[in-house]
């Protein structure tokens, strides 16, 4: 027999994956702010399960652990779709060649985000990009990226240069022209993220409108994709929907002749 948890556990067990902040926001927050989120994250969780408790520390300790995880499964979600740019295992000088020299076309003028490698362009565009979004975040209609969905309209700057730093982060292990696994540090990762940031802010304040329109796309697609697109309203619910044209064109002819004022017009 399953014994009914308490309010303060079922809070407990809301809170500490419910935060899609290091996603949409800031991707390394610094300690004050991942303090705020935490308390904000565990305040949404009271409000969820109908109780009200204290955030203790262990638990805001719980909730800011979250951040590391996060970026962390980012880059193993990469890494099951990096076969998209065909590296070569080997250790002859050949194949050592070649290696180097993908992973040095791919990093110039970050060409291994942009969907047209040869011309770079088609910012932000490779399906490497939409594939690892969807893998993460959006893979079914209960993924987290459809329950807060209201945080991923548009898919945000920070969302997309998270993707870009992990994807960078693994090209750099074939630097030797052999894969060397390197050690994931979050020193390393954030000072490639905020260049990244940086050139997909000025990305999007070239042309904003069309950009914009590319990002919620981007969104839509995933949504689509979750099987979720009912949900696009972006509150992480069911939205109102209007009737299609096929629904009007029937109700429109039961209602031809008809004055309403029976509830059958044969009467």
């Amino acid at each position: 027999m399953t014994m009914p948890s308490s309010p303060r556990i079922r809070c407990e067990r809301t809170a500490v994956p419910s935060s899609p902040h290091i996603q949409c926001v800031d991707a390394f927050p610094d300690e004050v702010k991942q303090t705020q989120w935490a308390k904000a994250t565990w305040q949404a969780a009271c409000d969820e399960v109908g109780e009200h408790y204290e955030c203790l520390t262990h638990m805001i300790r719980l909730i800011t652990g979250q951040g590391s995880w996060a970026r962390g499964f980012m880059k193993d979600v990469v890494h099951k779709n990096f076969k998209a740019f065909k590296f070569k295992e080997g250790s002859s000088e050949e194949i050592k060649r070649y290696n180097q020299d993908l992973q040095q076309s791919l990093l110039q003028d970050n060409a291994f985000h942009h969907k047209n490698q040869e011309d770079v362009t088609g910012f932000s565009e490779h399906h490497i990009v939409m594939a690892t979004i969807q893998d993460a975040l959006f893979e079914d209609s209960k993924s987290f990226g459809v329950k807060f969905s209201r945080y991923f309209n548009p898919i945000s700057i920070n969302l997309l240069a998270l993707v870009f730093t992990m994807i960078e982060f693994l090209i750099n292990e074939w630097s030797t022209g052999e894969h060397k696994k390197a050690t994931s540090r979050s020193r390393v990762h954030s000072e490639t993220f905020e260049a990244h940031y940086l050139r997909t802010e000025q990305w999007c304040d070239l042309e904003p409108t069309v950009t914009m329109n590319i990002q919620k796309r981007m969104f839509r697609t995933l949504m689509k994709k979750a099987g979720a697109l009912d949900q696009e309203d972006g509150r992480g619910g069911r939205g109102p929907t209007g009737m299609t044209e096929s629904m009007k064109e029937r109700a429109k002819e039961a209602l031809a002749g008809r004055t309403g004022e029976t509830d059958d017009e044969d009467e």
